[in-house]
């Protein structure tokens, strides 16, 4: 019955994404793995970096409460946990570390070899998940572009011929393209599952931010949803794709100019970390920490030198070096630099080796900043492709709907002039009931809207701050394309009125 109570106390689920915990863990592992240490000492300087570790450290804590309190052994402790454990990258760790020790292994060689396989993993991965993601972004921009042309041969065939019913062949078309997005969402989120977070939400202008975005994605998405119930009530169309431009419009320059500043700073925080990092590591080798942060604050570091010198103020004030550099991490508004620096004076705190602990953090610097750096850069590319496709889309859907219009009524002449003996060359379109299809393009556009922000989303990561963003592309560049479309077939509505033709 106890033995019962207690598995079930111990049995850990760990949810959810936390790749970026594990992450930290295993650079964490190359720090200490540079010093002579033992499992009481690597379990105490993971408790100190509990809040770098997100979930992982919940698992630690039983492991620590078994070694310390319960008394066992930490091989034993490492076993009994082992099948408690849910998470596959933390059982695979235990186990790893369990069958290490039982051949000899010291703790400091397996988190060496830990590191050091694990660094080599992840930089392939980034490499991998880039060439993904580059395939993934020419395949849907090459099968769109396909449907567009396709569409666009299929309709000029049969409006001459007659083979098969129009309305159906635009509805099958539409949903091909839709397909095709939705599965390219879903695959770019799948080829680099690693996130790093840009933004350390402590700063009241983070939180500022967070909220313009998340205000911008509410007003968005119930402008769309408004917009497409008003199409479907037969509001007039112009003001329905002159809403999309004009909310678009607003909510990009929003963006641009009350977020876009504050993530320039953040990346150049970033930027500088490394050459900050060094300096503080030879710094400390000369003294103390006090006397590293008031040498550093007296140079220029960017947006960080106002940070650097409140820093200073607070330890010469006598506050405590753990919370003075909270407030600091706050201030600088970048989670990067929260968890590097906070690795750093956990460093100094418990009298590991300075020099090469700044080296594993200067490459887990490296291996972040890359992956940060790949991922903008193929977002900028599919960008690019991404928004005159959809324009491409929306355009012709838009003309191709009053096209069909303009079908059906040379086929409703044709028809009746056969009847007088007059036949009209070629057109032999099947008329059937007549559909409107201008609410559902906008239904399907907006649908499209939304999966290709939250492709770009995938694509870019760190935040949702890209989805806010793409949104207000995608409608503006919505706005532009059906109001240019409408604009041009009303006209060639009006040139074929003298026909009959004319709606």
């Amino acid at each position: 019955m106890v033995m019962g109570r207690a598995r079930q106390t111990l049995r850990l689920a760990i949810r959810g994404r936390y790749e970026e915990s594990y992450d930290n863990f295993q650079f964490l592992n190359g720090i200490v793995s540079y010093d002579d240490i033992n499992a009481v000492e690597y379990m105490a300087t993971i408790e100190l970096a509990e809040e770098y570790l997100g979930e992982v450290r919940e698992v630690f804590n039983k492991l620590r409460v078994l070694v310390v309190k319960a008394q066992y052994d930490f091989q034993r402790a490492l076993i009994f946990l082992t099948n408690r454990v849910s998470d596959r990258n933390i059982k695979s760790f235990f186990e790893r570390l369990s069958r290490a020790l039982s051949v000899g292994t010291s703790l400091k060689d397996f988190l060496r070899i830990e590191y050091i396989s694990y660094t080599t993993e992840r930089r392939k991965m980034v490499e991998r998940g880039a060439e993904k993601m580059k395939l993934i972004i020419d395949m849907y921009a090459a099968l769109t572009s396909a449907a567009i042309l396709l569409f666009t041969t299929l309709l000029m065939v049969q409006g001459v011929f007659g083979f098969a019913d129009l309305n159906t062949l635009f509805s099958v078309l539409l949903s091909i393209i839709l397909a095709m997005a939705l599965t390219s969402s879903y695959l770019a989120g799948r080829a680099i599952p690693v996130v790093t977070r840009l933004l350390h939400k402590g700063r009241n202008a983070v939180a500022k931010i967070i909220s313009i975005t998340i205000i911008c994605i509410v007003i968005s998405v119930s402008t769309i949803a408004a917009l497409i119930a008003l199409s479907f009530a037969g509001f007039p169309l112009l003001y329905i794709f002159s809403a999309f431009t004009s909310i678009g419009l607003l909510g990009y320059l929003a963006y641009r100019i009350k977020v876009r500043p504050i993530l320039s700073n953040v990346m150049e925080i970033n930027s500088t970390l490394p050459s900050i990092l060094r300096t503080m590591s030879d710094l400390l080798s000369a003294g103390g920490l006090h006397a590293a942060v008031n040498s550093l604050a007296e140079g220029n570091w960017g947006g960080l030198t106002a940070p650097l010198k409140r820093l200073k103020a607070r330890l010469a004030a006598g506050i405590s070096t753990r919370s003075a550099f909270k407030m600091f991490f706050e201030e600088s508004e970048s989670e990067m630099l929260r968890i590097h620096m906070g690795f750093f004076w956990i460093i100094q705190a418990v009298g590991l080796n300075v020099q090469r602990a700044t080296e594993v953090l200067l490459e887990s610097i490296a291996i972040k900043m890359d992956a940060i750096k790949k991922r903008s850069t193929l977002a900028g590319y599919a960008t690019g492709l991404i928004l005159p496709l959809h324009a491409a889309f929306v355009g012709v859907a838009v003309l191709v709907s009053e096209l069909i219009k303009l079908f059906e009524s040379v086929a409703r002449m044709a028809s009746e002039t056969s009847q007088y003996g007059i036949q009209v060359p070629f057109f032999a379109y099947n008329t059937t009931t007549s559909i409107n299809w201008m609410p559902v393009i906008i239904l399907i556009s907006s649908v499209m809207i939304l999966v290709n922000a939250y492709l770009l989303l995938k694509i870019e990561g760190g935040w949702f701050g890209p989805f806010a963003e793409s949104i207000s592309k995608l409608m503006f560049v919505t706005g532009i394309a059906g109001l240019l479309s409408y604009i041009a077939s009303q006209n060639i509505m009006f040139m074929m009125n003298p026909f009959g033709a004319g709606g």
